[in-house]
């Protein structure tokens, strides 16, 4: 008994006794059979399998997976997915009884080289991914046996090089993310139509990158090493519609590269050293909607940089190293609808920024972080359909209602952390139909009187101000008669930690300027 035991823990211990294969039907996937404990593939034969199309292979973790002896009865199989098998060990023939395969999922299984044997001359394979393996080429000789391929993703392996010219004319998408690749060569073919090459070391793109590529859609280069493009580089791409060249180290572009791309839709160039814009940048992009030109170095805009594009609606320039706002600069964008100018060192913004004529689609502009001390009066004149507004973080100190009395739609107005020490009764006036007001962190201690009613106000912002304490009741009276939103629980004036008012000697609100600093209410507050 003692050596039947010892026997049994020995052959458990080396591996000789195996687990038994489990298959059962995907309750998800009624078509497709899951398969779990295969260590060789040799270990499926003799199952009731003649009618399977669709097979998946699930092993513990850490497991290796032997394709050895391909059991016959699997020869029609359409789908096989091993991603989850663990290492795969692949014999010389691989997949070369398997004639019928359309879609094959090799990726997670550890592999370093694929050979051309692998697979079976002409056959129907449709959707490869070979994703998340060691891959460090993908031979011609190989890639000329997936004459049917459709889909193709090699994301996440160690590819070097790429260079293809034509050899598989049913492409369309095509993944090469996450690689080591330092150039990119992908020409004649005729119906890709989104290729990504993300996360790469190309430094460069030439005219020479991209020919005969003329079904493609979606271009992704994001966070390479790209520091130059050529001219006319994506001259064939007639009927691209999205352009991501977002974290690079482009620091100029010059307007002949996007040279035929007139059906571009959406282009990103967020996150590069731009410094500058050119007359004409965009001439060629008439159909352009979407442009990202956020957390670049761009220190000045002219309006001439946006020339022919009438159908741009959104429009990023955040984080740049912009001073000032030149007369004419959106004037010609007739589409705009979103503006973001967040978080730049913006001083001054000319009146005529806008242009003479109304721009009827604009309803969000974002200006805060900047440096702005004041503006003028009729600087928001021609945005009479603004319905969102962010003035929040500057250093503006007074208002005109001249700036919002054209703005007959706002809804939401953000002034918080400025310099404000009072708002104008009729400025209040013209903000009667806005549901969200902020005005925390500014240097006010009361608000006029006025006969705004505020009717829609859903939120506002109060904290971070020197109130006088019965001011701070009487508003907050009102607001919580109305069901307006003002206590903000994260902020630390709601935690106790704070102030959020001044004790003065009178038990009424003061609402005369004059007085206030003759009583140093705000000298007080500050003191703690």
């Amino acid at each position: 008994m003692i050596l039947i035991l010892t026997l049994v823990i020995l052959c458990l211990t080396s591996g000789i006794v195996n687990a038994i294969p489990q298959c059962s039907v995907n309750l998800v996937n009624k078509e497709e059979f899951i398969c779990r404990n295969v260590q060789y593939m040799k270990d499926l034969r003799g199952m009731e399998q003649r009618d399977w199309k669709h097979l998946k292979i699930i092993n513990e973790k850490d497991m290796q997976f032997e394709w050895d002896v391909f059991p016959d009865d699997l020869e029609n199989l359409e789908h096989l997915d091993i991603s989850q098998a663990g290492a795969l060990s692949l014999t010389e023939a691989g997949f070369e009884k398997l004639l019928n395969l359309k879609v094959l999922n090799i990726s997670h299984c550890e592999l370093e080289s694929i050979e051309e044997t692998f697979f079976p001359d002409n056959n129907r394979l449709e959707n490869l991914d070979m994703s998340w393996n060691f891959l460090k080429t993908l031979k011609v000789q190989l890639q000329r046996k997936f004459q049917q391929l459709e889909v193709a993703n090699f994301s996440h392996n160690q590819i070097q090089l790429f260079a293809a010219d034509g050899l598989n004319t049913k492409l369309r998408i095509l993944h090469l993310d996450f690689n080591e690749l330092k150039s990119i060569v992908l020409n004649n073919y005729e119906k890709l139509e989104i290729l990504t090459i993300s996360d790469n070391l190309i430094e460069r793109l030439t005219s020479n990158s991209f020919k005969q590529l003329k079904a493609m859609d979606e271009l992704i280069i994001i966070s390479n090493y790209l520091k130059h493009i050529d001219d006319r580089t994506f001259e064939s791409m007639t009927e691209l519609k999205n352009l991501n060249l977002s974290a690079n180290s482009l620091e100029k572009l010059s307007p002949e590269i996007f040279t035929g791309l007139n059906r571009l839709i959406q282009l990103d160039l967020n996150s590069n050293d731009l410094r500058e814009l050119q007359p004409l940048q965009f001439q060629h992009l008439i159909k352009l909607q979407y442009l990202d030109l956020s957390r670049n170095a761009i220190k000045s805009i002219e309006s001439n940089n946006f020339n022919n594009l009438v159908n741009l609606r959104k429009l990023y320039l955040y984080e740049n190293d912009m001073e000032e706002i030149k007369a004419n600069t959106f004037a010609n964008l007739v589409a705009l609808d979103t503006l973001d100018l967040s978080y730049n060192s913006i001083e001054h913004i000319d009146p005529a920024a806008f242009g003479s004529h109304t721009l009827p689609r604009l309803r969000k502009l974002l200006l805060k972080s900047n440096s702005l001390k004041t503006l003028q009066p009729l600087t928001f004149a021609s945005l009479p359909f603004l319905q969102y507004l962010s003035l929040g973080l500057n250093q503006l100190s007074t208002l005109d209602v001249r700036m919002f009395a054209p703005m007959r739609r706002l809804e939401k107005l953000h002034l918080g952390n400025n310099l404000l020490q009072i708002i104008p009764s009729d400025v209040l006036e013209s903000l009667t139909d806005v549901t969200e007001l902020l005005l925390d962190n500014n240097r006010l201690s009361f608000l006029s009187d006025s006969k705004a009613t505020f009717s829609k106000l859903e939120k506002v912002s109060l904290e971070g101000n020197p109130w006088q304490c019965p001011c701070w009741e009487e508003m907050t009276q009102w607001l919580d008669d109305r069901n307006v939103s003002y206590i903000r629980s994260h902020s630390p004036y709601f935690k106790g930690q704070k102030p959020l008012c001044v004790v003065t000697p009178v038990d009424f609100c003061v609402k005369d300027l004059r007085l206030v600093k003759e009583h140093k209410i705000e000298e007080i507050y500050n003191s703690g």
